[in-house]
């Protein structure tokens, strides 16, 4: 007769659903409103009032955008580089950024141009009055 280790006496006298509980959740990112499976390449939208980032499915990104006075802005997934911009150095560094890289918006409820920049604690609205 073998001896029942201590872990799998535990696990026998453990009910399944915590079983089911304790599994280690999946490591893709998800929809920060419905909570689906997001693929690599998804949606982002940007909360104007918090002034946050959250990354979105395609569903939640239809539905919360795009109506007069919506919570939420799309952000799109083009890029422009403005070929012919210039700013001197001394006007971008009066900006606070940090990197080379930064996107801008119209906040419509400071009826101003905001400059935000990306970081690794997400996007970041500079300090500096644009």
């Amino acid at each position: 007769m073998s001896e029942v280790s201590e872990s799998e006496a535990e696990r026998a006298s453990t009910p399944s659903f915590l079983r089911q509980i304790a599994r280690r959740r999946s490591t893709a990112e998800r929809c920060e409103l419905c909570s689906a499976e997001l693929s690599p390449y998804h949606q982002h939208l940007l909360d104007q009032k918090k002034r946050q980032i959250v990354c979105s499915c395609d569903g939640c990104a239809i539905l919360f955008c795009g109506q007069a006075g919506a919570h939420y802005l799309r952000i799109p997934r083009r890029i422009r580089a403005l070929s012919n911009f210039e700013m001197p150095d001394l006007q971008w560094e009066s900006l606070m950024i940090p990197i080379n890289l930064a996107f801008f918006y119209h906040d419509s409820a400071a009826d101003k141009v905001m400059a935000m920049y990306p970081s690794p604690a997400g996007a970041i609205e500079s300090p500096a009055e644009s």
